[in-house]
């Protein structure tokens, strides 16, 4: 695992967040969430080319207003977290199975470890 690839996506994400978390308070969560799976190289790089392709916090925020207009029913939406931060995912091009095969790999125990 590479961490200058992982710290950089954390810092660009960051300081993206940081820079409009004033007008746009939906970019905190959103960078906490990503910061929190930036965990490995693989979702890192991911992260990275989707910025450097243009993609931008901002830019997912508002692809998250649209999707809940599209369920909007009268003047009300409702989203759930775990919604919302696929949708977030999906934007940034990040796979689910990426992230269950990194959470997976936390869980696995080696017996090894404690002898």
């Amino acid at each position: 695992m590479e961490v200058a690839i992982i710290d950089k996506a954390i810092a660009k994400i960051t300081d993206e967040m940081m820079a409009i978390q004033s007008k746009e308070p939906m970019a905190v969560p959103i960078e906490e969430h990503l910061s929190s799976i930036c965990t490995n190289d693989i979702i890192a790089g991911r992260l990275l080319r989707s910025l450097s392709e243009g993609k931008t916090l901002k830019g997912c925020i508002s692809s998250l207003w649209s999707e809940a207009r599209k369920r909007k029913i009268g003047s009300v939406a409702v989203m759930s977290d775990t919604e919302a931060f696929e949708l977030v995912d999906k934007y940034f091009d990040i796979e689910p199975q990426e992230q269950k095969n990194i959470k997976a790999a936390a869980q696995t125990i080696d017996i090894m470890d404690f002898l």
